[in-house]
């Protein structure tokens, strides 16, 4: 497939297709844009499934068909869930340019499609999903927050950016005032988010805390190792060789802890119970006494039986820390690693999170054309609200109410 691209600008799809057998093949497409000539330098997305041919057992759209169809009626576009290249920004593999290019370039076809199905006018619960202030926030908050350790060079280096994040904001409120011009009186429209952000400016890595602190053995007193995302994926689990039978702790995921416990982990040596239960206390206080440059660095830590319900809690977290502003899970600590610093500075780009973040202090954002008694809401009054409008009863299983009742 050839195409000619300026130096600078981004091609169409390129179909890649990838043969598994002699009767089976995979089709994907890709998109290129020309870095600079001499030497070559290309970036290229991800490969992703091509809408058109997706594989049988692939589900990129339920109904299966309508992804061919948005295809069909808008083009070609993005089937990764996360398909923005804020990666590839944070580990600069591309530069500004580049990244808020493809944010533009998605959220203009992304509010396409929805457009597109707006006017259709054969649907009763028509919801979309815009993903451009979210990535935006993770990316550009360093421009807006004088504390953060890249704030100074990144402010003089694109001054062009310092903007960038409002602007997304003016994109999502144009599309909003557009939408509203296709509703009657008798229409409800919803603008929500289901969590808000905050400034990313120090890593705490929880598993050296629980090293630290005695909860968590280790073979080697060698710290310096870091853990990629494949390792995860090798026999030996956590990246450092972790002494199981020393460990009543250990930490994995976005701020969730684990005890060891017996029965349940293949080592475990906490008995559940009155032991894991006064461990979990322990573990807590602990960490909410923690502080860093006179500041407190957790809001709260939270037990599983206060915030998780229903047949699946054995599978969460035993505790869920809840990070103050400013903080937040080290990415090596997401991992599972153990590093040699407790607390380090953030000098990624990747500069406002809301991940392991305490969730009372970025709630999400609600905003309606009509006025419901008994707001603000709950993220979880928004499912029993649309059965309720459309009068469908609501299971005495779901979480929240609805509005206005």
């Amino acid at each position: 497939e050839t195409q000619n691209i300026a130096l600078g600008q981004w091609s169409n799809w390129y179909s890649i297709s990838f043969r598994m057998s002699q009767a089976i093949q995979i089709h994907g497409m890709a998109q290129v844009r020309v870095i600079q000539v001499q030497p070559p330098e290309l970036y290229i997305t991800p490969v992703q499934f091509d809408p058109r041919q997706v594989p049988i057992n692939i589900e990129v759209s339920s109904p299966s068909d309508f992804a061919k169809d948005i295809a069909a009626e808008n083009g070609l576009y993005p089937t990764l869930g996360w398909p923005e290249a804020t990666n590839a920004l944070k580990d600069e593999e591309i530069d500004e340019d580049v990244f808020w290019e493809d944010l533009q370039n998605i959220f203009v076809q992304r509010q396409a499609i929805f457009f597109h199905e707006l006017q259709k006018q054969d649907w009763q619960l028509l919801i979309a999903i815009f993903y451009a202030t979210d990535r935006a926030s993770h990316i550009y908050w360093r421009f807006h927050d004088p504390e953060n350790p890249r704030y100074a060079a990144d402010r003089a280096q694109w001054p062009k950016y310092q903007d960038a994040l409002y602007k997304t904001y003016q994109w999502a409120d144009n599309m909003v005032g557009k939408t509203m011009s296709f509703l009657t009186d008798q229409d409800i429209l919803f603008v929500l988010s289901d969590h808000g952000f905050a400034p990313f400016r120090w890593e705490v890595n929880l598993n050296t805390w629980l090293y630290q602190n005695g909860y968590l053995a280790l073979q080697s007193t060698d710290l310096s190792q870091r853990q990629q995302i494949a390792d995860l994926y090798e026999p030996s689990g956590l990246g450092l060789k972790v002494d199981w039978s020393r460990t009543k702790a250990y930490s994995i995921g976005l701020g969730s802890i684990y005890l060891n416990l017996r029965g349940r982990d293949q080592q475990g040596i906490v008995e559940p119970g009155a032991e894991a239960t006064a461990l979990a206390q322990e573990i807590r206080q602990g960490l909410k006494a923690m502080m860093h440059q006179s500041n407190p660095v957790i809001y709260d830590v939270y037990l599983r039986d206060e915030i998780y319900h229903g047949d699946s809690i054995a599978e969460a977290p035993d505790l869920v820390v809840g990070f103050c502003k400013g903080y937040r899970v080290a990415w090596q600590s997401t991992l599972g690693t153990v590093s040699s610093h407790l607390i380090e500075p953030n000098t990624l780009k990747w500069s406002g999170d809301h991940c392991s973040v305490d969730p009372h202090l970025i709630p999400g954002v609600f905003f309606c054309n009509q006025k419901f008694p008994n707001s603000p809401p709950h993220l979880m009054d928004i499912a029993p609200t649309i059965l309720s409008l459309f009068q469908i009863p609501i299971p005495e299983t779901m979480e929240g109410k609805a509005l206005g009742k």
